[in-house]
């Protein structure tokens, strides 16, 4: 017969196993979500204007998940498919090192404006509140390579966490494009696996054991 103790590390245990088991749905966290003014970066095979990009900060600590920007691209992107590469990099400048690279591959199925996203939930892009970071559209290529517009911004610095980061040369850098991160703050890279904490409480029930058979 299980002792009370025992059976109250044993509950614990099964606790924190069934806590790795959930599934937590990613959070919002940054966004400038403003717009008005259509910022044709030169979304071609020849990508004249890229890199282009945003600095942000976190609000929270976890792992990325997805970025996604806005189009006001109009009909002329339906059906017309294209590959757009984006990476996230630390910091609030240009840096060579990427945390994590993703593409977004297809069509814009819709016919005025709308958010299209980019998959980082396999990249392990882990993410620490409070501090600076930065994305960038590396190269676009496709048949459509985003119409004649592309993405959109804001000609008012409307987000306080960061600002656009065009090539030189090109207009004014005072921007934001429009844009929203999403983070899972269940998976951070400083706080163990739930699975792990876990095996370390069934180890301590087996020493506890251990000890008391002896």
């Amino acid at each position: 017969m299980i002792s009370r103790p025992y059976f109250a590390a044993a509950l614990s245990t099964l606790t924190l196993l069934c806590a790795g088991t959930a599934v937590a749905a990613p959070v919002l966290d940054q966004r400038q979500e403003a717009f008005g003014i259509g910022i044709p970066f030169g979304f071609s095979t020849s990508g004249n204007n890229l890199p282009v990009g945003q600095s942000f900060t976190a609000g929270l600590t976890g792992r990325l998940t997805s970025i996604q920007l806005f189009s006001n691209g109009t009909s002329d992107l339906n059906g017309l498919s294209n590959t757009v590469t984006m990476s996230v990099r630390a910091g609030a400048t240009r840096s060579s090192t990427a945390l994590g690279t993703a593409t977004y591959t297809g069509h814009v199925t819709c016919t005025a404006t709308c958010w299209f996203s980019f998959d980082f939930s396999s990249q392990a892009v882990d993410l620490v509140g409070g501090n600076a970071y930065h994305f960038d559209i590396t190269s676009v290529t496709g048949p459509g390579a985003f119409g004649s517009r592309g993405i959109v911004g804001t000609s008012i610095s409307t987000y306080a966490g960061g600002r656009v980061l065009p090539m030189p040369g090109y207009g004014s850098p005072d921007w934001d494009l429009t844009f929203r991160t999403y983070v899972d703050t269940s998976i951070t890279s400083n706080v163990p696996e739930p699975g792990t904490l876990a095996l370390a409480g069934l180890a301590l029930l087996a020493a506890a054991g251990l000890r008391r058979k002896v």
